[in-house]
């Protein structure tokens, strides 16, 4: 209809759009091929190739002979280029051997992870005819929410001596660092995802770990990444796309157990070694928010101004390894925030004592009571500068990380408010004074260590610059809202009443101030010492009638000040939030916690790996770069004929690199190490470079 409108010139072009509601330009493209080609233009054309089809019945029994010969899919693929004069992409040749596979007699095969086949991912259909065959590879994951499929697993099945090849194979190395930390084990047993899933929980939460290493943290990046080869690190034929990993979060953050995943991993880092809870450092982390839901504002410190965001506090060890990450939800400073941080960091440790240590922020004598009452240690700054003689300060050393620090130091003891008398440590430095408050008495800890301690708080700032350059922790994962949980929050009328009491005293101090000077100056002024010869000064005359005027607004303002201070007195302090009226919408945070939980465990299996590579390579500020490069190594995965994988990893180019690899492998091997979810050997191995080999060949000098 809009064709015949437009060619029989009953109505404009643009009149036309505007009654179907179209563009200009879409009238006028419909017109035009109606016109060229009839009315059978108007029909969609069918989606996907076009052209001739590659999966011939000649191909198809080339393919047979090499299933046959038990030749790899990369031998069959050149094979198949070299007598056929055919080209056929990796995925399509795998999907037609595995069938032929399927028709041959039962073989031993390999199930890296025992998975099964979700109805809703959409797997890819057996091949059984040529149409079919590229059907499949045009419309693989467009159609991957809609297409009915039949049962077919969609792991990597390895015969023995066959292989894959991965672009990121490097990133087994991390395998057994996954196993120390514990995180696809307990994320089993907290999550479950109905029904039979092609991902499942341990594929989910294995992408993200090794998407937080191959620093592409958001869950839209994985649309760059190879996800044929990530499904051979992972076990699976290919790893889950965009829609499908938003789908399964999704999933997950509904059954809210984010606090507990990280409550759980916390207690197996402690079991385990990865994370000492001896002394403690918090501090709060701010993600600034840039969404259109009215979000609170927050004290940027490294922007230095208030810009809406989302508060999180990290507990991290002296390492600066983290061991627990809340999310505060009053949003207050970190002297209000702090004793829900030690309440979940109790959760964890127990009963057992430990010193936490802090900033600035939490700079408050009622809360360094509050610590003492619960058993605790603290270390902090004092705020404020101090100025005191050169001559009060002496050399002090202790012995820190294996080296000799020395220190200017002197103590004394300083009271905050009410509370104390607290030990002071002051830091002498050129040009600056740093004091230090602390509860250790001098019996249990000396000055230089408690002030290596107070120090060592940078390891946590390090952390915090780590995560957002390489992890992403500034990733917010969604921008969407959810209804709030009705929860009790600061009464907002105590707030306003505070600061209209504040006002008042205010106002009175300023009339005190101005009856005074009404009394007292109201009088004659001798003459001075340093003017014999000046006249007597008579100060101005204040009425009567000014000065009653202001001694009744005193009394006014005492009265209401009265007033205010009965009205707070019968407020709470806290209300329910729904009682401010209707509930409001915030960010969804529970998507986040989750990667931020996968986040911290990618850092301390990398903290793990560290440890045994730094055996190998002694500049020890390059271990998590060259680590990240090792990552991002392509290499083969061999099925052994015993069962066990053989990891040939491609080697790095600068001998020094190589030799550290050389070496992590050894020790890796040594650990037993296995291929996660599975009982499947892994053995680790660095292929010799080509360069190498001819620079052993060519003995006799140079040619």
């Amino acid at each position: 209809m809009i064709a015949q409108l437009a060619n029989a010139k009953l109505a404009t072009r643009v009149e036309v759009a505007r009654v179907f509601g179209l563009h200009v330009n879409t009238v006028s493209r419909v017109a035009q091929h109606v016109a060229a080609q009839g009315v059978t233009a108007s029909v969609p054309r069918k989606r996907g190739p076009h052209g001739p089809f590659k999966v011939t019945p000649a191909v198809v029994a080339e393919l047979r002979r090499a299933v046959e010969d038990e030749l790899t899919e990369r031998a069959a693929q050149r094979q198949l280029e070299q007598r056929l004069k055919i080209r056929l992409s990796q995925p399509q040749v795998h999907r037609v051997m595995h069938r032929l596979k399927r028709e041959l007699p039962e073989q031993p095969e390999l199930e890296l992870l025992p998975v099964g086949a979700d109805k809703n991912e959409g797997t890819a259909t057996p091949l059984v005819t040529v149409a079919e065959s590229a059907a499949l590879e045009s419309q693989e994951e467009s159609n991957q929410l809609q297409q009915p499929s039949v049962e077919e697993p969609t792991l990597v099945s390895l015969a023995p001596g066959e292989s894959v090849s991965s672009r990121y194979l490097g990133l087994t190395l991390f395998h057994p660092a996954l196993q120390v930390v514990g995180l696809l084990e307990l994320a089993e047993q907290v999550y479950r995802l109905a029904g039979d899933v092609r991902f499942g929980v341990q594929q989910v939460f294995t992408e993200l770990f090794c998407l937080a290493l191959l620093q592409e943290p958001s869950v839209e990046r994985v649309k760059h990444v190879l996800r044929s080869d990530l499904g051979a690190v992972m076990g699976c034929t290919r790893a889950a796309c965009v829609k499908t990993l938003r789908r399964k979060l999704d999933e997950l953050s509904q059954q809210r157990q984010g606090v507990h995943l990280g409550k759980l991993l916390a207690r197996h880092w402690l079991e385990v070694g990865l994370v000492n809870a001896s002394y403690l450092y918090v501090d709060g982390h701010v993600k600034a928010y840039s969404g259109s839901r009215l979000v609170p504002e927050i004290w940027d410190s490294h922007r230095r101004m208030p810009l809406p965001g989302i508060v999180q506090y990290f507990v991290n060890d002296l390492r600066g390894c983290p061991l627990l990450v809340v999310t505060e939800e009053v949003r207050g400073n970190l002297a209000k925030s702090l004793p829900s941080v030690i309440a979940a960091v109790r959760k964890v440790v127990g009963d057992q004592h430990f010193a936490v240590i802090f900033d600035r922020g939490g700079y408050d004598g009622q809360l360094f009571t509050w610590l003492v009452e619960q058993g605790l240690d603290f270390i902090t700054y004092q705020r404020g500068e101090v100025h005191l003689d050169d001559d009060l300060f002496a050399r002090r050393e202790v012995r820190w990380d294996g080296q000799r620090v020395r220190f200017q130091i002197t103590e004394d003891a300083v009271t905050v408010g009410e509370s104390g008398p607290w030990r002071r440590i002051v830091i002498r430095t050129p040009g600056h004074q740093r004091p230090i408050l602390t509860s250790l008495d001098v019996n249990v800890m000396g000055a230089a260590r408690v002030a290596a301690l107070m120090l060592t708080r940078w390891r946590q700032e390090n952390f915090f610059k780590y995560a957002r350059a390489h992890l992403g922790l500034d990733v917010l994962t969604t921008y969407a809202a959810e209804t709030a949980v009705d929860r009790e929050v600061p009464n907002p009328a105590v707030k306003a009443a505070t600061a209209e009491l504040k006002r008042l005293r205010s106002v009175a101090q300023k009339l005190r101030a101005a009856l005074g000077r009404a009394l007292v100056l109201d009088t004659d002024q001798p003459p001075t010492a340093d003017r014999p010869r000046g006249k007597a000064r008579r100060a101005p005359h204040v009425a009567p009638s000014t000065r009653a005027a202001l001694m009744s607004q005193v009394q006014t303002v005492e009265v209401q000040i009265d007033e205010i201070k009965s009205h707070l007195r019968s407020l709470p302090a806290r209300v329910p939030l729904s009682s401010l009226g209707p509930l409001p919408q915030e960010p969804r945070l529970e998507r986040k916690l989750i990667t931020d939980v996968v986040r911290m465990a990618a850092y301390n299996a990398q903290s793990w790996l560290a440890d045994r590579l730094v055996r190998h390579y002694t500049n020890t500020n390059d271990l998590h770069d060259l680590l990240r490069s090792f990552a991002q190594l392509s290499g083969t995965l061999i099925r052994e004929s015993d069962g066990g994988l053989r990891v040939c990893l491609e080697p790095p180019d600068l001998p020094l690199h190589r030799r550290a690899l050389a070496g992590l492998c050894a020790d890796l091997n040594l650990g037993q190490a296995v291929f996660p979810g599975t009982d499947r050997r892994l053995h680790y191995e660095v292929v010799e470079s080509q360069s190498a080999g001819r620079r052993r060949e060519n003995t006799g000098g140079p040619l």
